[in-house]
């Protein structure tokens, strides 16, 4: 089988005619009042994306250190996405954590605070978990 695993999108995909046009607000280009968004999946899509959820659900990117990245719009679903992917390979009796970036390195800025060696358990804590899964990966908290 064909690996399918790496970068892939969700959501929907602008269209770019609508998304150069001045006219072009939210979720219309008001001038040819055509949706700025559409959707648009082939049959050779689908079974990608069949194979891919497969693949995904058998969990054996965990056991090949694969990485999953999914990028997508706000509200697209990629962090449904990724806690599905933690409950599958808990289901399969492996250990899975969810956390979001900044808190993430929040904690392990706390642990540095604390001496390398707290530092150090606190960053073995997080590299022995066989699927770590970091959300809002772009998102950080303004000081």
């Amino acid at each position: 089988m064909t690996s399918v695993l790496g970068s892939w999108s969700i959501g929907k995909s602008q269209n770019a005619r609508a998304a150069k046009s001045s006219d072009s607000f939210g979720r219309h280009d008001f001038r040819t009042r055509k949706p700025v968004w559409k959707t648009s999946i082939t049959i050779q899509d689908a079974n990608w994306i069949e194979n891919l959820f497969f693949e995904l659900a058998s969990c054996q990117y965990i056991h090949h250190a694969g990485n999953v990245n999914i990028f997508g719009a706000t509200g697209a679903g990629k962090s449904y996405i990724g806690q599905a992917l933690g409950q599958a390979a808990c289901r399969m009796g492996m250990g899975a954590r969810y956390i979001q970036l900044p808190d993430l390195l929040e904690e392990l800025k706390i642990a540095r605070q604390h001496g390398t060696e707290r530092w150090t358990r606190k960053r073995k804590e997080f590299t022995n978990i066989p699927l770590l899964i970091l959300d809002e990966f772009l998102l950080f908290k303004n000081r």
